[in-house]
């Protein structure tokens, strides 16, 4: 299961994959094509669903994300409202997210739910819930790797899916 570390104090902090990934530029888009929209969503295989948009060091988190995973930023969206973009797959980043985007499922951390288009979403943590801990102690060690393998398994599962 997915351990919560209790008492975390707010800091600055950074996700730790198991490989060097290049960092990319900062990734956020609105799914209605709004004027904040980066990029488009219509060629995205896997899109994170985050409920605003990221500050700097999140968006910086899952640019290292999306790159250890081996996609682009197009390929990998953060979409932060409109209506839910067309995708493979999505990530779900925290319950705030979860409740915004898929409102009728339930679901922690590492779970799989279904998105309103009968696609897969895998519920995980928001990069600001990492972000707040001023010290990476062996329990945030331990939640960030358990992400990291939910991600991995999330990219593996998209191969499978038709397009």
């Amino acid at each position: 299961g997915f351990t919560r570390v209790p008492g975390a104090e707010r800091a600055p902090g950074t996700f730790e994959p198991e490989t060097a990934p290049v960092v990319a530029a900062p990734v956020s888009a609105s799914a209605d094509g709004s004027a904040r929209a980066a990029h488009s969503t219509a060629a995205a295989q896997m899109v994170f669903l985050h409920d605003r948009a990221l500050d700097g060091a999140g968006a910086e988190m899952i640019a290292k994300i999306t790159a250890a995973l081996g996609f682009t930023p197009k390929e990998a969206p953060v979409v932060w409202d409109g209506a839910l973009p067309d995708a493979k797959i999505y990530v779900v980043l925290g319950a705030r997210a979860l409740r915004q985007w898929l409102p009728t499922q339930h679901g922690s951390p590492g779970m799989w739910v279904e998105a309103g288009n009968k696609r897969p979403a895998l519920v995980t943590y928001s990069p600001n819930y990492f972000l707040r801990f001023k010290e990476v102690t062996p329990a945030v060690k331990k939640i960030k790797a358990e992400m990291w393998q939910s991600l991995k398994a999330a990219a593996a599962r998209l191969k499978t899916i038709e397009p």
